[in-house]
Formats: C-alpha cells, sequence, structure tokens
C-alpha cells in the first residue's frame, strides 16, 4: 500500500465512508431510501473498475505488453471477481427491497464465491513470494 498513490486511497475511504453514512441513515429509519442508493457508492466505483480492467485488456490486447506484468488471465481474473462482487450487491439489493423472494442462501452465492476466490488468490500470492525467497 505504500506505492499506492494518495487519490485512490482517498477514494476508496470516501467509497466506504459514503456508504457507511448512507447505511446509518437508512437503518436509523429517518429516509426510506431504495437499498440501490444506499449502495450507489460501491456501484458506481465497482463500475469504474470493471471499466479501467478492460481498458487495460484492450491495451494489453494492443500493445502486446502491460508495463505492470499482469497477464491477460490475471486481467481477466480481476475482472471476474469484481463482477462477482457486484452482481451480489446487485442481488442483495433486489432481495433487500423483494424484487427477488429467494432465500438469503442463494444471495450470498456471488459473495462467497468472491471470498473463496480472494482467499485463493492471497494464498497463491503468498506461496509464490515465499517460493520465491527461498
Amino acid at each position: 500500500m505504500a506505492n499506492t498513490p494518495f487519490y485512490r486511497v482517498l477514494g476508496v475511504w470516501s467509497v466506504v465512508l459514503l456508504f457507511l453514512i448512507f447505511l446509518v441513515i437508512r437503518l436509523d429509519k429517518e429516509t426510506d431510501w431504495f437499498w440501490f442508493i444506499i449502495f450507489i457508492p460501491f456501484l458506481i466505483f465497482d463500475c469504474f473498475v470493471i471499466f479501467f480492467i478492460l481498458l487495460r485488456i484492450c491495451r494489453h490486447l494492443k500493445d502486446g505488453v502491460d508495463p505492470n506484468r499482469f497477464t491477460i488471465a490475471r486481467k481477466c481474473w480481476f475482472l471476474f471477481m469484481v463482477t462477482a462482487k457486484l452482481s451480489f450487491i446487485i442481488i442483495l439489493c433486489c432481495r433487500l427491497e423483494n424484487i427477488i423472494t429467494a432465500s438469503y442462501y442463494v444471495v450470498f452465492i456471488p459473495l462467497w464465491i468472491f471470498l473463496l476466490g480472494l482467499g485463493c488468490d492471497a494464498t497463491a500470492w503468498v506461496w509464490v513470494l515465499a517460493n520465491a525467497r527461498g
């Protein structure tokens, strides 16, 4: 995180703070906003992330190389993970608004896939680093 520019960190924390403010307002029964409005900071942020991942994939395909040394498969993995998180948020909002009547077990499947993928990715990364150091 030390190499991450300040504006990226500030942007992520701003999104989380705005979501938490919206959530507290909704849960305190101050408003009767739709759940999609509560989750709009995450929805917008995820759409930006998907756009930039697709932009990086297109740039990689055009130039044939990536300055960050991520492969196309790795970028597709990032795209899959963000899409799983985005689909969880959309399905959860639909369930909270009673648009769908699926069980919460079904609603949380994309989140479980996201968390399992995140855990496997982190474990693989630690494994690679441990083997690289000897």
